[in-house]
């Protein structure tokens, strides 16, 4: 940040951090640009097949209202083994229905 078009610093150039980690979490979306930047630089997609999203409503479920509390949202997720993570979640819905899936 704070670069001129020709990339030289302005006067409000702040340096960037070097992240130093084991593990590094970077959210800026699955093809975002700068995503893109670090799957090329550091062969991320090497050795792997296409993104793969699987999403499913496996029930509907009729809850007594005390317990009922619309657009409550409960989820988990975990790994299935080295390569592989999976889960599901509880999406409260109105009518005192909750979505499983």
């Amino acid at each position: 940040m704070g670069l001129d078009p020709a990339g030289n610093p302005k006067e409000s150039y702040e340096a960037g951090i070097d992240p130093l980690a084991g593990h590094t979490v970077f959210a800026e979306g699955s093809r975002g640009h700068p995503g893109r930047q670090l799957i090329e630089r550091f062969k991320l997609d090497g050795g792997t097949g296409p993104q793969h999203y699987a999403l499913g409503l496996k029930e509907l479920w009729e809850i007594p209202p005390r317990q009922h509390e619309v657009a409550r949202l409960s989820w988990c997720w975990v790994a299935i083994d080295e390569r592989r993570s999976g889960g599901f979640f509880l999406y409260h819905a109105e009518d005192f229905k909750v979505v499983v899936g």
